[in-house]
Order: C-alpha cells, then sequence, then structure tokens
C-alpha cells in the first residue's frame, strides 16, 4: 500500500511540474541497446513480485503503458551535467545495492524543468518521505558521497497508441536484474548503450 501512495504521490508531482521526465519520446526511442542481450522482448508491460530484500521493486502504471521501479543503491561518483547538453540533466554510475558483481549502470536524471525529485526519509527508509522538485545543484548539495539512495527509475508512457519498443527493452532488463537479486544468481551483463531514465533519488535524514 505504502507502494502504492509513493507512486500515486510521484505521479501527481510529476503532472504539477508538466512532464514526466527530461527526455521527449524523439530521444527516447533513440536510445540503442545490444539487442542480442535482451531477445525475446515481451511485449507486455507486466507485473513483477520482488522477494523480500530485494533491493528492486517495481511499479505497473494504470494505463498499463508504462513502468517505475524503486531501486535501492548508490552512485559511484556524484553526478554531473554532460557537457554539450543544452537541458540540464545529469549523468551518473549507479550500482545496485548488494550487487556482487557490481555493475555499472548508467542514469540520466533530471525533468524538463531542469530539476530533480528528492525525497527526503525520517531515520530510514521505512518511514515516510516529503518529495519535491528541487534545482539540480541542490540535490547535488545535498547527495553524499556513496550513500544509499533510493532511485525512481521512471517509464511511464501517456503518448497513446503503441507503447514504444524502449519501455519494453528497458522493462527486459529491469526485470532480469531483479529476478537474478530474487535468485541471488548473478550472471546478466548490462547491454552496451543502456542507460536508466531517473526522475527521483530519495535520502535519509536524521
Amino acid at each position: 500500500m505504502k507502494k502504492i501512495l509513493l507512486y500515486g504521490l510521484l505521479v501527481i508531482l510529476l503532472v504539477l511540474i508538466g512532464t514526466a521526465s527530461f527526455f521527449t519520446f524523439s530521444e527516447l526511442k533513440r536510445q540503442q541497446v545490444d539487442k542480442k542481450s535482451v531477445s525475446n522482448i515481451d511485449t507486455q508491460i507486466t507485473n513483477l513480485v520482488s522477494k523480500q530484500g530485494n533491493p528492486m521493486s517495481k511499479l505497473v502504471a494504470e494505463n498499463k503503458q508504462g513502468f517505475l521501479y524503486e531501486i535501492y543503491g548508490h552512485f559511484v561518483e556524484k553526478p554531473i551535467i554532460p557537457k554539450g547538453r543544452a537541458d540540464k540533466v545529469l549523468l551518473g554510475d549507479f550500482i545496485i545495492e548488494g550487487d556482487p558483481m557490481e555493475r555499472r549502470i548508467p542514469v540520466y536524471l533530471g525533468l524538463a524543468s531542469g530539476q530533480v525529485l528528492l525525497g527526503i526519509f525520517k531515520d530510514s527508509f521505512e518511514s515516510q518521505s516529503n518529495w519535491k522538485a528541487v534545482a539540480i545543484e541542490n540535490f547535488l548539495e545535498q547527495l553524499l558521497p556513496d550513500e544509499k539512495v533510493k532511485l525512481v527509475a521512471d517509464y511511464s508512457y501517456e503518448g497513446g497508441g503503441k507503447t514504444p519498443d524502449y519501455i519494453f527493452q528497458a522493462q527486459e532488463i529491469l526485470d532480469t536484474l531483479s529476478k537474478e537479486f530474487s535468485s541471488n544468481k548473478f550472471v546478466f551483463q548490462i547491454p552496451q548503450g543502456f542507460y536508466l531514465i531517473g526522475t527521483g533519488v530519495g535520502i535519509v535524514r536524521q
């Protein structure tokens, strides 16, 4: 129930600031993923229940055209604003908590407004949280080196018509990773060209 409420709050917040992510559809569909690594892709958005202790949890959008993953882990280094981009977006490598392979997953993080959704949890991630859109500079000031965070990876789609292929590719990759953490068997290699679409980060403060 907490996860459903959190997802609802995030959706409302995203609507209020006028966008679901900093990406446009035309940019997203250009994401090039090694298709050999994501063969036999399911073309339906499906539910996936994670075992207790799994650092990844999935929430499916009501319209069944997208999903959201909450992922615990840490950034290898503080995200940076990439050179050559006109928009204000952060880029950083992310390692999922408990990954024995320490796979680095590139994350593009931000909203079209040049902000990031920042969630503050009191004392622990099990407590209530307060989420709000903050300036990128403010977010970077708040983020501590190597600290555990809750990353919100958002693959929602409101465009109508057919769900874009990149969403199914991302689902295949993230579901595969989540299943590894549930089974405690780690072999999957992150496909070249894949990156996470992050809109929010939760942190714990006293």
